[in-house]
């Protein structure tokens, strides 16, 4: 069954198991069997995604964009591409090949755009936008897709009545994106990570976003269109402001931070290694 099923299967319902599975209740065995019925289902295509990759690879100096997507179309699912290629994009940074790994990052890239168009148009952009490092990009795309622009003449020309005007995506769908992103993003890494800092990470980031698209939101539409747009998202970041209200928690008194155990130490004992500041 789960062989047949196995093109159903998405990353969201894996998650999904493997929090059944840690939960250690009552279905957490039958969770485990299902589980360990996918794993055999993903291995017996593992090998047809590695002959996907190579051949992919082998003819990137050609349209591999087209290639690309002719090999999507003949996926039964995108899961054993995307480990296949996650694997060897970790291989070839520690081989130190870049030549390789800037074809593999391509390929990686257009999948995903393939995979965005499946989607709802909020959600593909959201993916878009944190795959971006460049804060300038990411901030035209979103005032583009936030921007209204005319989409029909006045319904009577007799009257000074404005053009029928519509955004893309509207600041109201764009908080309800998301929103249902964090919760998506949260229980997976929940089920991965547990409480770990990385999960965080993630979540802050997706927050760096939803404050990006706050302020264009403000220049576009006006305060109170922000300030609604900022009250509709702060249920979705309870989780993540908690976690760094903790973090900036001061110290207890007499308990000395790890900048003044540095400091303190004298000059000639080695310094103990410095954990990253938190956002």
């Amino acid at each position: 069954r789960i062989d047949n099923d196995f093109g159903q299967i998405s990353p969201e319902d894996l998650s999904e198991l493997q929090m059944t599975i840690g939960r250690g209740d009552g279905v957490a065995e039958q969770a485990q069997a299902v589980a360990s019925g996918i794993q055999v289902a993903l291995d017996k295509r593992m090998t047809a995604a590695k002959d996907a990759i190579e051949d992919l690879i082998s003819s990137s100096h050609g349209d591999v964009n087209i290639g690309i997507r002719k090999c999507m179309k003949k996926q039964e699912s995108p899961l054993p591409m995307l480990i296949v290629l996650q694997l060897n994009i970790e291989q070839a940074k520690t081989d130190g090949d870049e030549e390789k790994l800037r074809v593999l990052m391509h390929i990686n890239t257009v999948i995903n755009e393939e995979l965005e168009k499946k989607v709802s148009r909020v959600r593909g952009l959201l993916n878009k936008l944190l795959r971006m490092e460049d804060a300038s990009i990411r901030e035209n795309l979103l005032r583009h897709h936030l921007t209204p622009v005319e989409v029909a003449a006045p319904p009577d020309e007799d009257f000074d009545t404005p053009p029928l005007a519509a955004a893309l995506v509207p600041p109201s769908r764009l908080a309800n994106g998301i929103s249902q992103l964090v919760g998506d993003v949260d229980r997976q890494l929940r089920a991965a990570v547990g409480e770990a800092d990385d999960r965080f990470e993630v979540l802050d980031r997706v927050r760096l976003i939803a404050k990006e698209a706050r302020l264009i939101i403000g220049e576009v539409y006006g305060e109170a269109e922000m300030n609604a747009f900022g009250a509709d998202l702060t249920p979705a970041f309870t989780a993540l402001m908690a976690h760094k209200a903790k973090q900036e928690e001061p110290a207890p008194a007499g308990q000395p931070t790890a900048q003044t155990q540095v400091a303190d130490l004298p000059p000639t004992q080695p310094l103990p290694p410095q954990t990253p500041a938190q956002a």
